[in-house]
C-alpha cells in the first residue's frame, strides 16, 4: 500500500490469508483487489472500541468520495439497537407516526441494508419506543419485504430478554437470520419463550445456529420453551451451557436427538442424576457430526455419548469431565469412542474452561 495519508489505495499483492483468490492484473482486476483490502482494514479498524468508532469517523473525513461508504457499512455492520434505525422515520420520540411501509423510505433502507449483526443487550440511549407502537409498527410492514434485508444474526446478551428486545425481533421478520444466541441469559421469561416461538414460525428452515448460555449456577430453568426446538429442522450448531445442576438436559436429550441436520453440538452442564430409562434408548437421527463436545459429569457425558454411538459420520469429540475424574475413567470413555462409533472420530480430552 502506497501514500496511506493521501488514501492512495495502489496495491499490488493479495492478503496472506487469502490464498487462491486471484484478479487480472487490468484496470476492472485492479478495482475489485483494492476493494477487497479496503474492507479488510474498515473490519479492522471496526474492532476498535467507541460507539460510534472515532477511527472509522476520521477515516471517513480524509476522502468522503472513496470511504465514506465502506465507513458506513463497518459503523452500522453490528448494532445494539434499532432505535437508531426507526430515528429515520417520523416520530416523536415513543411513538412512530407513520404507517406507510418503511422499505419505501429510501434513507431508512440506505443504514438498515447496512445491518449484519444484532447484539441486543440493555437498554440504550436510543431506546425510546413504545412497545406497543413498535409491534403496530411492524403488523403495518408488507408480509414478505424485511426491513433488514442482510441481516444475519441476532444476539441476546442481556440476563433477561426484556418486551422491547421482543418487540425488535418482531421488526426483524424475513429477514435472512441463520443465527439466534443468548450469552448470558438469567430468567426464563415469557418474553424469551415468545422469541423462540417468533423464530419456529418464521426461521424454522433458515436458522442453522442456535446458541443458549445459562451461566448463573443459581438460576433454574424449566425450559419449557424448548418445546419448539424440533421446528428447526435445518439446525446445524446446536450449544447448550448451564451450570444449575437440577438443569433438565435428559429431558432436552429427546428433543436433540431428534435433529436430522444437527453437524456440531456443544453441551456444558453440571446435571450429577441418573437419567431416566426413556433417555437411555434413544439415538440421534443425525446423519453426520463435525464435532461432538461434552463438558460435565461422567455419568452425562457416558450417557450422552450412548446416543450418538450410531451416528454414520462422527469426526471429532471432546470430552471435559469434572476435574475428579480419574484417568482410569478417562480410558473407560477412550475404549467406548473407539468400540462403539463407526468413524472413529479424532478424540481429544480437554480441561474444564478451554475453548
Amino acid at each position: 500500500m502506497s501514500r496511506l495519508n493521501n488514501v492512495d489505495f495502489t496495491i499490488n499483492t493479495l492478503p496472506k490469508n487469502r490464498p487462491g483468490v486471484f484478479w487480472p492484473n487490468n484496470t476492472p482486476g485492479r478495482f475489485f483487489r483494492n476493494a477487497l483490502i479496503l474492507q479488510e482494514i474498515m473490519e479492522c479498524v471496526s474492532e476498535e472500541p467507541g460507539n460510534p468508532n472515532p477511527t472509522l469517523l476520521a477515516l471517513a473525513l480524509t476522502n468522503k468520495a472513496v470511504l465514506l461508504s465502506p465507513v458506513l457499512d463497518a459503523i452500522w455492520k453490528t448494532m445494539h439497537s434499532l432505535g437508531p434505525f426507526l430515528r429515520f422515520l417520523p416520530h416523536d420520540g415513543m411513538n412512530i407516526m407513520s404507517t406507510a411501509p418503511a422499505t419505501g423510505c429510501a434513507h431508512f433502507m440506505g443504514y438498515a441494508n447496512r445491518l449484519r449483526h444484532l447484539r441486543l443487550a440493555g437498554k440504550t440511549p436510543a431506546d425510546t419506543f413504545d412497545v406497543v407502537s413498535l409491534l403496530r409498527f411492524a403488523r403495518h410492514q408488507p408480509p414478505d419485504l424485511p426491513l433488514f434485508p442482510s441481516l444475519q444474526s441476532i444476539c441476546f446478551t442481556s440476563n433477561e430478554v426484556s418486551m422491547l428486545c421482543a418487540a425488535y425481533t418482531e421488526m426483524t421478520a424475513h429477514s435472512p437470520i441463520t443465527t439466534l444466541e443468548f450469552t448470558n441469559l438469567h430468567t426464563e421469561t415469557k418474553s424469551f419463550g415468545n422469541v423462540l416461538s417468533s423464530f419456529a414460525l418464521r426461521y424454522y428452515r433458515s436458522l442453522k445456529t442456535l446458541k443458549l448460555h445459562f451461566p448463573d449456577p443459581r438460576r433454574e430453568f424449566g425450559m419449557r420453551s424448548m418445546q419448539y426446538l424440533p421446528h428447526f429442522t435445518d439446525l446445524q450448531v446446536l450449544s447448550i451451557t448451564c451450570l444449575h445442576p437440577q438443569f433438565p438436559i435428559f429431558e432436552l436429550m429427546e428433543l436433540i436427538t431428534g435433529l436430522e441436520a444437527l453437524r456440531d453440538l456443544r453441551i456444558n452442564i453440571r446435571v450429577e442424576k441418573s437419567p431416566p430409562p426413556t433417555v437411555i434408548n434413544l439415538r440421534s437421527k443425525a446423519s453426520s457430526l463435525s464435532l461432538l463436545r461434552l463438558e460435565g459429569p461422567l455419568g452425562f457425558i457416558g450417557t450422552a455419548l450412548a446416543l450418538f454411538d450410531k451416528v454414520k459420520s462422527c469426526d471429532n469429540v471432546v470430552l471435559i469431565p469434572n476435574p475428579s475424574v480419574g484417568d482410569a475413567e478417562k480410558d473407560i470413555l477412550a475404549q467406548y469412542v473407539a468400540k462403539s462409533f463407526r468413524s472413529q472420530p479424532d478424540l481429544r480430552f480437554e480441561l474444564p474452561g478451554m475453548l
